[in-house]
């Protein structure tokens, strides 16, 4: 080979490795650009001091913020309450049925009673929405005089989608009487 060949290969040899290390910063440069997140701090806070309250800054009074607060807590606890005992007259399939879902509730809830010994369903609600309750319902079977161990089966609902979120259940007895 002639050494101006050599020369112009090493010549080409030299842009090419330019080219691509170029190629290779732009590329770079182009992530950082367009990728990261440019990290930006709003509150400057010189020697660990604590800044000047914001003009936006407003305080709460003891009211609010204890209103706040209980509606926080509200939101995150169900609070039903069921007789846990179902009084019938052995004649009747209307029962005193006691149900009540509170106003500080914020989920709607349905409850199916069953027997515990064969799982059938005795009662059902339908959806009992916060502040509804229930006092009498209409028993699905008729017994013979005694006690019953049952089930109230508690569904709860998300309030806004209607669509089940949890359930819990309550032991209880059905008393049919003469």
């Amino acid at each position: 080979m002639s050494q101006k060949n050599k020369r112009n290969t090493k010549k080409r040899k030299l842009l090419l490795s330019m080219i691509l290390l170029f190629l290779f910063l732009a590329a770079l440069g182009g992530y950082k650009f367009f990728m990261q997140k440019e990290e930006t701090n709003n509150t400057v806070i010189v020697d660990d001091q604590l800044p000047d309250t914001g003009s936006d800054v407003q305080q709460m009074s003891s009211e609010d913020l204890q209103k706040y607060l209980q509606d926080q807590a509200d939101s995150n606890y169900l609070n039903i309450r069921v007789n846990s005992k179902i009084d019938v007259k052995a004649d009747s399939e209307e029962a005193q049925i006691e149900i009540v879902n509170t106003q500080k509730n914020v989920y709607p809830i349905s409850v199916i009673v069953t027997l515990d010994d064969t799982d059938e369903v005795i009662y059902e609600s339908g959806a009992i929405r916060p502040t509804e309750y229930i006092q009498t319902g209409k028993l699905l079977k008729k017994s013979k005089e005694g006690t019953y161990p049952i089930t109230f089966n508690i569904s709860i609902y998300d309030n806004k989608k209607m669509t089940k979120i949890g359930e819990t259940q309550v032991s209880g007895k059905v008393v049919v009487r003469r």
